[in-house]
């Protein structure tokens, strides 16, 4: 066994060297799917990051708009109320101006029908 490994020494580093170097490029092969893998997941972890602080600074733009909106719709409601009650004022003054041309001109067709 000696002997075969003196003669066919390169041949015997050779086979070993082959196997050592399948194995390390194997291992180095799935080092880099790894590093591949760990690259993609760091890519989409600050892909979704951007997306949540977009989202999240959108949310607040729309919550300070709706904010906003519900401020002038009270002063819009407000001023509603208000109209609301010059009205109703109006109708009751009109119906006391209806009331009283009515008694005037009633009185001016009984002083139209005496003279």
């Amino acid at each position: 066994m000696v002997n075969f490994i003196q003669e066919n020494w390169q041949i015997v580093v050779g086979f070993f060297g082959s196997v050592f170097a399948y194995f390390g490029g194997r291992k180095l092969k799935k080092a880099e799917e790894t590093k591949s893998t760990s690259d993609a997941l760091t890519s989409m972890q600050a892909t979704y990051d951007t997306w949540v602080n977009d989202m999240k600074l959108r949310y607040d733009e729309l919550e300070e708009d709706i904010k906003q909106y519900r401020d002038e719709q009270l002063v819009l409601r407000n001023e509603i109320t208000q109209l609301r009650q010059e009205n109703n004022d109006l109708r009751k003054e009109l119906k006391d101006w209806d009331g009283k041309y009515t008694k005037l001109k009633k009185e001016f067709d009984t002083y139209k029908s005496d003279n």
